[in-house]
């Protein structure tokens, strides 16, 4: 499940800064919908025709990066 708290809204054409399961997480406008991405996890983004779906998806990657992360011997993802 999906936690997501918006902190920050950093410009008037919807970029945003939220918290997404703890982490930090950038929204942004795009010509398509939304990408969103987490900085400090490499490789974790996503995009969306809505900020929520952006989000969700988002989500869905950070858990995704976690559990690969906690698997013995295996290395977290690269961007």
């Amino acid at each position: 499940m999906r936690c997501c708290t918006r902190f920050v809204s950093t410009d008037s054409i919807r970029n945003s800064r939220l918290l997404v399961n703890g982490q930090e997480v950038l929204l942004f406008r795009t010509a398509d919908g939304y990408a969103a991405t987490c900085p400090q996890l490499p490789g974790v983004w996503s995009q969306g025709a809505t900020e929520e779906e952006a989000l969700t998806f988002v989500a869905e990657a950070i858990e995704a990066y976690f559990r690969r992360v906690s698997v013995p011997g295996e290395s977290p993802p690269r961007s």
